[in-house]
């Protein structure tokens, strides 16, 4: 069975948290286009004129992974180890 028939599932048995769902796909969603944007933005030519404000802006965008990381094992990991196989 794929994921999204998994999830669909869980979804309509009440057993995945729909607003941690939700959320994560949201902040996937943004984190996407931040990173979309970061890249548009530190062309080679940019970050040769500004490497102190590229290594900022990648610092600020590696926490914001880390950080989506750290939600996702918190509200997913349980139910994705619970309900997909080995």
């Amino acid at each position: 069975m794929l994921l999204e028939e998994r999830l669909a599932e869980a979804k309509a048995a009440g057993s995945v948290d729909l607003k941690a769902l939700d959320m994560v796909v949201a902040s996937t969603r943004e984190a996407r286009l931040k990173s979309g944007a970061h890249i548009g933005k530190w062309t080679l030519r940019a970050i040769e004129a500004d490497w102190e404000g590229y290594r900022r802006d990648s610092a600020g965008l590696r926490a914001a992974m880390l950080r989506q990381l750290d939600f996702e094992a918190q509200n997913l990991d349980p139910w994705l180890r619970r309900n997909l196989p080995r």
